[in-house]
């Protein structure tokens, strides 16, 4: 599927709770994905609320100001497991590192890989 093409089997089905809170249900052909809540804040309760929020993020909360989202405000260990997720999506889009995995595959398939627990004991590991 194209990069930016919505794929035609997922839909998200929004409902908004009318406390800054909206429920997604992603739905892929039969099946629910598990529902996701999705926390606004506007950006005047953030500036008010910014103190007690902070510690307490479990979710991503998304600032709106004037009605549109403009910052979403992240734990900093989510933040750094997006990141990584990233890095892996980029590093598997990779076309070198395909090439790199599709030889370590090859070789393995001509049995010349060594295994890891002979390396390991090779060096004392």
């Amino acid at each position: 599927m194209p990069w930016g093409q919505p794929d035609p089997l997922l839909t998200a089905v929004l409902y908004c709770t009318g406390s800054g809170t909206v429920s997604v249900t992603y739905k892929q052909g039969e099946g629910d994905y598990p529902t996701m809540s999705i926390v606004t804040i506007p950006i005047t309760d953030l500036r008010r609320d910014l103190s007690n929020l902070v510690p307490n993020l479990t979710k991503p909360v998304f600032v709106t100001q004037r009605g549109r989202v403009k910052a979403v405000l992240l734990d900093i260990e989510m933040y750094n497991d997006m990141l990584d997720r990233l890095e892996d999506a980029l590093d598997a889009a990779d076309p070198e590192i395909q090439h790199m995995a599709a030889e370590a595959q090859a070789a393995h398939e001509r049995g010349e890989t060594i295994p890891l627990e002979d390396v390991l004991q090779k060096y004392g590991l």
